[in-house]
């Protein structure tokens, strides 16, 4: 846990480069065939997002995520 929070607060600094995209294609891979864990990971991301106020960037984020893990889908 303390991990975690170690990561998400280095992840929030204004100076630490996230590579979302790497992120979001190595969780692809390994989800390959796992749409169910792949809509958990969204289900998760919704609920962060409307834990606070949402903007359209927001909506934007979301979308390119879900986009990204459901890639195969197109």
């Amino acid at each position: 846990m303390d991990q975690a929070k170690a990561f998400l607060e280095q992840t929030i600094q204004s100076d630490y480069e996230y590579d979302l995209e790497e992120h979001l294609a190595v969780i692809n891979q390994a989800l390959c065939d796992d749409k169910l864990c792949k809509m958990h990971i969204l289900d998760s991301l919704n609920r962060i997002i409307c834990a606070d106020t949402i903007t359209q960037r927001d909506y934007e984020e979301f979308e390119r995520v879900k986009k990204v893990l459901f890639c195969d889908k197109e």
